[in-house]
């Protein structure tokens, strides 16, 4: 049973959401497929260049009890010899040290993408604070990562115990070998231990992987309120969307009251209904509707109409469809030519007339 908010957070967390946790760099990182990936490159580079390091070291510390005896002993000729051997040892390791940083990289990479984030970076007391981290350590998630540590040296443990039980035998004998054998031998037997340890810390590594996915997806999940309140902020307040569509419809009417004037005739219904058309022969194929609207509107188109001198023209079929089909700003279709050529027949009439 969920209590307090984990119970009210039952919705899949919103493309929104995950942005903002990546802002803030969180996203899901396992360190045992870390740990894992560092472990199996070791391994299979000992496996692969143990040898040739083996015989390195063992070259130079031949050299090393050789020349020690023409070594001046002093601090200078310490130093020498010092730092001699350790550039040597830094050369056979650098190949090491290169694959693990390469290697720790791109899991980091693999698991989180390209993350930068400057708020994991900005200084909280909360990361100082001796209580919180106390209070960390002693969490069901301190209790759940020492126990899953506790429960991976044991396995691996057990495993490691099982394999070393089952080579006794032949450590009894190897008293009876050279150096070398012996350090074969045992060179062997740990990369025995470290491939069988390895299949266990994979099978860790998966699971933990599932794991933090798992409790990654549960901290993002969100709330039926949070997530409206989320839509609401990113479409807007909607009485203020409905407010600016408001203003946006009036500074549309005042537009169309402007080109009112332009008209040639305005159809009636009588009085629901007003549409201005505009047309001269020099410029326009067919007839334009300049403004419509009815009720307020078309009283105002009318008594603006009546103002410059415009002919108001009665014909309900044709104030009907014209206001139903014709957008502002478009010609009339081809059906209405006719009936529209007689409505502006009869304004010429008119204009002739005087």
């Amino acid at each position: 049973m969920a209590f307090g908010d984990d119970a009210e957070r039952t919705e899949a967390a919103t493309p929104r959401r995950r942005e903002q946790a990546r802002e803030e760099g969180k996203a899901v990182k396992s360190r045992e497929v870390i740990i894992t990936v560092l472990f199996l490159s070791n391994v299979l580079f000992f496996s692969v260049a143990g040898r040739s390091l083996y015989e390195h070291m063992l070259t130079l510390t031949r050299e090393a009890f050789l020349t020690l005896g023409e070594v001046e002993v002093s601090l200078v000729g310490l130093h020498h010899l010092y730092t001699r051997y350790l550039n040597h040892l830094a050369t056979m390791l650098l190949p090491l040290l290169l694959i693990t940083f390469a290697l720790t990289l791109g899991c980091h990479l693999l698991q989180t993408g390209f993350l930068f984030s400057l708020h994991s970076l900005a200084l909280q007391w909360s990361h100082i604070n001796p209580a919180r981290g106390l209070q960390q350590i002693l969490s069901v998630q301190g209790l759940n990562e020492l126990v899953k540590s506790l429960l991976k040296i044991s396995v691996i443990g057990y495993v490691a115990y099982r394999t070393i039980i089952a080579e006794v035998e032949h450590f009894l004998l190897l008293s009876a070998r050279d150096v070398v054998s012996i350090a074969q031998y045992v060179g062997q037997s740990i990369l025995h231990v470290c491939i069988r340890a390895s299949y266990v810390m994979i099978a860790l590594a998966v699971v933990d992987y599932a794991w933090q996915r798992w409790r990654f997806e549960k901290s993002l999940r969100m709330s039926k309120q949070e997530i409206k309140e989320e839509s609401k902020a990113q479409e807007g307040d909607p009485q203020l969307k409905a407010r600016i569509r408001s203003i946006m419809r009036e500074m549309a009417r005042k537009r169309m009251m402007q080109d009112v004037p332009k008209a040639t005739v305005v159809v009636t219904n009588p009085t629901h209904l007003a549409i201005a058309l505009a047309y001269r022969r020099e410029e326009m194929v067919a007839p334009q509707v300049v403004a419509k609207g009815a009720g307020y509107v078309a009283e105002r188109i009318k008594a603006i109409a009546q103002e410059y001198a415009i002919p108001l023209v009665e014909n309900k079929p044709i104030a009907q469809q014209l206001f139903k089909t014709i957008d502002i700003g478009e010609t009339i279709p081809e059906g209405l030519y006719k009936a529209v050529a007689e409505i502006l027949a009869y304004v010429y009439r008119l204009e002739k007339r005087g």
